[in-house]
């Protein structure tokens, strides 16, 4: 069944509705407890159906992490990321990763996953000069990562 512009228009506007309020409750970590935890699932949840229901979207939507958050959030928002990037919303998984790299400190021991995924979530948008420089970035700031072979790997091929 064929969805008309405006139906997608409206539903990519609750989606946008949906990630902000998502994103707003994860920044509010501090105070949160263990409802407000499932309310977050819960509002994730909404933003994979509406992602399902519309199928692979060329329209890039804008995420901004502000502020600090816990390891646990922080982690939740990394693998949001990588949900996105193997969903194959590859610009938005790159935009999530890189705002959330932005945030990390560099003790975060997952912080060489989010810049390689980032990376490769550009790579397979197909934006060559955004993921050269990525690559470039991990392979200096992470030399003793596991993917290294695969950065440059991922680096020579743009080459």
């Amino acid at each position: 069944m064929m969805r008309s512009q405006n139906e997608l228009s409206q539903e990519f506007s609750e989606l946008r509705l949906s990630v902000n309020s998502a994103i707003t409750m994860i920044q509010s970590s501090e105070q949160r407890n263990v409802e407000s935890m499932d309310e977050i699932k819960q509002t994730l949840k909404r933003i994979e159906q509406v992602l399902n229901s519309v199928g692979k979207a060329s329209e890039k939507v804008e995420y901004t992490l502000r502020g600090k958050f816990d390891i646990e959030t922080a982690r939740s928002i990394w693998l949001f990321g990588y949900n996105l990037y193997r969903r194959g919303y590859y610009l938005d998984a790159a935009e999530i990763l890189r705002n959330l790299l932005d945030q990390l400190s560099d003790d975060v021991y997952f912080k060489d996953d989010v810049h390689y995924y980032m990376a490769l979530s550009y790579y397979s948008a197909g934006n060559s000069d955004e993921a050269k420089k990525s690559f470039e970035s991990f392979l200096e700031k992470y030399p003793e990562s596991v993917y290294v072979v695969h950065a440059r790997n991922f680096l020579n091929r743009i080459e």
